[in-house]
């Protein structure tokens, strides 16, 4: 077995590390900021398990993001040991979602999701295009066949809303 089907077989492990001091903000716990720039890194690092690194550029090729949706669902403190899940939702080989998972595992506990869209971009015409360097079409494929088969976890397709007893407007707010 690859590495790339061995990967495929369950969510993608983009990131595993420790919440820093220099992260933590005035409520003592993991400052938003840094939620945005732990979840960049394990996308970035997604994408470069499949060939999408700094390296694509000389293809003139590029991943625009077109959309995000961040969820905080609970804390993280000092010296939390966190790891990222991510699984393709959903692809047409031009456009990709993913689905983040940022996990206490100190705790065992999810603390956020981030659920994006991108979109595959000719550089030099500045317009979406279908992946078309081989070896990264075939592991976003086999990637996105396996995570299909791991169904949508909780969470997926959220919005920004409130909860039905003060959706009665402006006054009921």
């Amino acid at each position: 077995m690859s590495p790339a089907e061995g990967e495929a077989r369950g969510a993608f492990i983009s990131l595993s590390g420790r919440v820093l001091p220099d992260w933590i903000d005035s409520n003592e716990h993991m400052n938003v900021a840094r939620y945005d720039q732990v979840f960049d890194a394990a996308e970035s690092a997604f994408y470069a398990f499949c060939g999408i690194d700094k390296t694509y550029s000389r293809y003139r090729r590029g991943l625009f993001r077109l959309e995000k949706h961040l969820r905080y669902q609970r804390e993280l403190r000092l010296d939390a040991i966190i790891e990222v899940h991510t699984q393709i939702l959903w692809t047409d080989m031009r456009r990709v979602q993913l689905f983040h998972q940022l996990w206490n595992r100190d705790e065992n506990y999810r603390a956020a999701t981030m659920e994006c869209m991108a979109i595959n971009m000719d550089l030099d015409q500045r317009r979406a295009i279908s992946f078309d360097v081989s070896h990264i079409s075939e592991r976003i494929a086999a990637m996105a066949e396996e995570h299909g088969k791991l169904g949508f976890p909780e969470g997926v397709g959220r919005s920004v809303s409130r909860s039905p007893v003060h959706r009665q407007g402006p006054q009921g707010a």
